[in-house]
């Protein structure tokens, strides 16, 4: 994957989740650092002849789209890889290279800000249908997922509390193991996988380990385990009753989404469970036609 050289001088960090409010706020914040390149850039003698600046602008301007749509949609970590954060030199001896690029970043900027306006100003329906389109699996952003529109709640919308969000690595050596010949026995049989698992810390619920592994051709087993306690739990979902199965979770949300098999081999099942620590409750499911496979490259997208 090519790396994107987004000039920015402020940090996207605090826009991860993308919502209306925060890029409001970043918009006006970008268009004023371009405006400042550029008129730096005309100050410093910038003549306006070389076509470098514009070669720079056209190659970005996919990436700019990309970039600013996947942290829209939440897929922040997909685009992270592919962006860098930099700063033209700002100073009197720049050399005429530098100062091409200078108007270059300035111009570049100016893209972003297009690019994000037109993005806010679109419905999350129309995002996901220019991200299928433009973004996932494309040259530049070729591991990024297909979306999938389903009308289940986020992950956002069962963020853990800040409190239990406070300690969410638990080092190796206090991580608790299973009790495989009392309480957990009927684990047993999975007990090297789920230790091994165990050993890479928590990666769910803020202090828990969700371990997931093959068990044939469209199997997928799946346990969560406790760090602080051992107590190991089976989701209601797995094995050889949920087949093509693909599971998405996070380390500061108690929400697990699935992808797998419907009744039938014509159709996927959609569905978001919530774990309390000591159960699962269905809190949304959804369905859509299957086409080669339930899990292939697709991500959800709460409605």
């Amino acid at each position: 994957m090519k790396q994107v050289y987004i000039v920015i001088a402020i940090t996207l960090s605090f826009i991860s989740t993308a919502h209306a409010e925060s890029w409001g706020a970043v918009i006006p914040a970008v268009e004023k650092r371009a405006a400042f390149y550029l008129a730096e850039a005309d100050r410093l003698g910038y003549a306006n002849t070389s076509k470098s600046d514009v070669d720079y602008l056209d190659y970005y301007r996919e990436d700019h789209e990309c970039g600013i749509l996947g942290r829209m949609l939440d897929l922040a970590d997909v685009v992270a890889d592919a962006e860098r954060l930099d700063t033209p030199r700002i100073a009197d001896d720049l050399s005429e290279i530098e100062v091409i690029q200078l108007f270059a970043a300035g111009r570049t900027l100016e893209s972003w800000v297009m690019q994000a306006k037109h993005a806010l100003s679109q419905t999350k329906e129309e995002r996901v249908q220019h991200w299928n389109q433009s973004c996932a699996d494309s040259e530049r952003f070729e591991y990024a997922p297909s979306l999938l529109i389903a009308d289940v709640p986020s992950f956002n919308a069962f963020a853990i509390s800040n409190s239990k969000n406070s300690n969410l690595k638990t080092s190796a050596h206090s991580i608790a193991m299973p009790d495989f010949e009392g309480r957990d026995k009927s684990a047993r049989m999975f007990r090297t996988r789920i230790r091994n698992g165990l050993a890479e810390g928590a990666n769910f619920n803020g202090h828990y380990s969700f371990i997931t592994f093959g068990c044939g051709t469209s199997c997928v087993m799946s346990y969560i385990t406790d760090t602080r306690t051992g107590k190991v739990f089976q989701p209601p979902f797995g094995g050889e009753s949920t087949p093509e199965l693909a599971i998405e979770f996070k380390v500061d949300s108690n929400l697990i989404q699935v992808i797998h098999m419907g009744d039938t081999s014509e159709e996927c099942q959609v569905r978001a469970w919530s774990f309390d620590g000591e159960g699962f409750k269905l809190e949304g499911e959804d369905g859509f036609a299957r086409e080669g496979s339930c899990n292939y490259g697709q991500k959800l997208v709460s409605k």
